[in-house]
């Protein structure tokens, strides 16, 4: 059972438990966070009674059937219209190009500068000339392309979005990857990293490659795909992933670094 938070606005992360209890794991969950939390056993805690008071209230609408349903389709309405989206910092992209791009400018002046130290732009042969550039152009291609292949490519714009139906990463405008949540098996939150991994089944991971600095890792194994996707260097921190994921109905949410805050 997930960890309770007297503090959260979500009734059912105040008990510590899914969107998707049943009435007697509700009503089990309450008595053992009211055990916590009770005033009497915090004596030295001047906030002890103000928690006791929401883990009360939110117990008071969750073990009511009417007031659970009407509840429950507010929360659905206000998860579907929010949802969450990680960019990047303005601090984050603004080297725009990649390194190898910029090393590839400096090779191919270099060698530009030394054929004309050379003097092999003042050849008598137009001919021999016409074949000194074109053996010029084909030589830095040659470097670029190796220097493409050594060196990865990093995306300056991207944008991961957290919605109620699927977790989608958009690079340069376009989707990258899509997985929808009735595919994942487990989401694990990394707060100190500030990295999600999304566990999803093997047909869901088909295609989903990595893509610097965002989709940190894609692997395989045990019969589910692994992907994780990088946010620090976004604004959005690993913690509030984890809370949204635990309103999605069939997730099993995990908190590697549960001291770390917001």
């Amino acid at each position: 059972m997930p960890e309770f938070d007297p503090s959260s606005s979500d009734y059912y992360e105040r008990l510590g438990v899914s969107a998707s209890a049943s009435r007697r794991a509700i009503r089990k969950a309450y008595r053992d966070v009211a055990q916590k939390t009770h005033p009497d056993r915090n004596p030295d805690d001047p906030r002890a009674a103000h928690r006791f008071r929401r883990i009360r209230e939110a117990y008071e609408v969750l073990s009511d059937e009417e007031a659970k349903q009407a509840y429950d389709r507010q929360r659905t309405s206000y998860v579907r219209s929010t949802g969450l989206t990680a960019a990047p910092r303005l601090d984050a992209g603004c080297m725009a190009y990649a390194a190898w791009r910029v090393l590839v400018g400096i090779i191919a002046a270099a060698i530009f500068v030394a054929m004309e130290m050379a003097g092999l732009w003042e050849l008598n042969d137009a001919e021999s000339t016409t074949w000194v550039i074109v053996g010029a152009v084909v030589l830095a291609s040659a470097l670029a392309l190796l220097a493409a292949h050594s060196l990865e490519d990093e995306a300056s714009d991207y944008e991961v979005r957290f919605e109620v139906d699927d977790v989608t990463v958009y690079v340069e405008g376009h989707p990258w990857a899509r997985v929808r949540w009735g595919d994942v098996h487990r989401l694990e939150a990394d707060a100190e990293r500030n990295t999600v991994e999304l566990r999803v089944a093997p047909r869901a991971g088909e295609g989903i490659r990595p893509q610097k600095p965002v989709i940190q890792r894609v692997s395989r194994a045990s019969g589910e795909v692994r992907i994780v996707i990088d946010l620090s260097d976004t604004d959005l921190p690993a913690t509030a992933v984890h809370r949204f994921a635990r309103t999605i109905d069939g997730v099993r949410t995990t908190m590697v670094v549960t001291e770390a805050t917001e």
